[in-house]
């Protein structure tokens, strides 16, 4: 797939939790001006027991400073000058792409725990909360 299968894969923040004992803690992480983005991915088609499925795998590379506290690696993001060489090019040229984003283009915080649970899907599981005691920041 690294081979012929690259792809985009796009989204707009990514969260990665912080292990501290038997509690993870998950952070919030996107581009300082909330710019959407697209990470480098790899994808593939294969058969079984008679159904083709397609699926895909976001590429990991070295943490960067603003990830680093939380865990020791992330998904390559890739620049928008990139993406054609991430789609097209070849295979030796595309891996000076696999490495930290800028950390000075990033930020994260905090989020509810509540980014856990497969049936809640609405906007407070993006907004800050105080990782200590697990209450939402926002103001009311």
């Amino acid at each position: 797939s690294f081979e012929r299968r690259r792809c985009l894969i796009p989204a707009d923040g990514f969260y990665e939790w912080e292990k501290n004992g038997k509690i993870s803690q998950p952070y919030y992480f996107q581009m300082k001006d909330g710019a959407p983005f697209a990470f480098a991915g790899i994808w593939d088609r294969w058969q079984t027991e008679g159904r083709t499925i397609t699926s895909c795998a976001i590429i990991t590379t070295t943490a960067n400073e603003v990830l680093a506290p939380i865990h020791n690696r992330m998904p390559v993001i890739l620049d928008n000058e990139s993406y054609d060489l991430w789609l097209t090019g070849r295979t030796p040229d595309v891996k000076s792409l696999l490495t930290p984003y800028p950390a000075s283009e990033m930020m994260s915080h905090a989020v509810s725990r509540d980014v856990n649970g497969t049936t809640i899907d609405d906007e407070h599981l993006v907004q800050p909360v105080d990782p200590t005691i697990g209450v939402n920041l926002r103001l009311f």
